[in-house]
């Protein structure tokens, strides 16, 4: 049994138990959370597609920790001008645990 959810902008293929990294969720470790838009869903035999979403499928899940991802460097360099740019970044994601799929 699986569904496929969307959260933050982009889609995610979730089973019971599995650990997913997302984009950062506002919310502190140890904390519940359940994903709404719900796109695809079966057990096994039956399928279901959301037109766009299945409002009788809930996904639940629990926030494991915050975390950083790898340090992406950027370096711009304007030819004939002599002018260079160094930036960096580093986006924040949350580490999240699927606890329940269910289906009312």
């Amino acid at each position: 049994m699986y569904a496929i959810i969307e959260t933050g902008g982009s889609q995610e293929k979730v089973i019971e138990g599995q650990v997913i990294k997302i984009d950062k969720l506002n919310l502190t470790p140890d904390e519940e959370i359940t994903f709404d838009k719900v796109k695809f869903f079966t057990d096994g035999e039956n399928i279901e597609v959301g037109q766009p979403n299945l409002d009788s499928v809930k996904v639940s899940g629990k926030v494991l920790k915050q975390i950083a991802g790898p340090k992406i460097k950027i370096h711009k360099f304007i030819m004939r001008k002599h002018s260079a740019t160094r930036m960096g970044h580093r986006q924040k994601y949350s580490l999240v645990r699927i606890t329940n799929i269910t289906k009312n």
